[in-house]
């Protein structure tokens, strides 16, 4: 539930996003995002109409979004790994550092913005 108790939040089966206007009464789905058998976690709502929420892709790897509830707009959609992940990766890429005339370089590889569009759907 948000802040002003306007909206909730809940999920159904771990992988189905639902909101609900308290006042409406309306439900609504949200759809089209990638990996849609993929759970859900940590909802949280940051002001009275944002509501973050993850989606994992696999153990330690996931995307991380931002939809505006009351605009029904998907705001971002943000890859991410976990501490375990990029610990393993840090200690990689100290073991395969390139020499350059004495000094060592340093490779970093941000992952592609997701470009998936959230769609809600009403229920009533």
């Amino acid at each position: 539930m948000n802040r002003h108790r306007t909206y909730d939040a809940f999920t159904v089966s771990v992988t189905r996003l639902f909101v609900a206007g308290r006042r409406t009464g309306k439900v609504f789905e949200v759809r089209g995002l990638p990996l849609e058998w993929r759970p859900f976690s940590d909802l949280l709502w940051t002001d009275n109409q944002t509501l973050h929420f993850d989606r994992w892709s696999q153990p330690h790897y996931g995307i991380h979004y931002s939809v505006n509830v009351k605009r029904k707009k998907l705001i971002s959609a943000v890859p991410f790994s976990d501490e375990f992940y990029l610990k393993r990766q840090r200690s990689k890429t100290q073991h395969k550092s390139v020499g350059l005339k004495g000094t060592k370089a340093k490779l970093t590889i941000v992952g592609p913005e997701s470009r998936c569009i959230g769609i809600f759907r009403s229920l009533n």
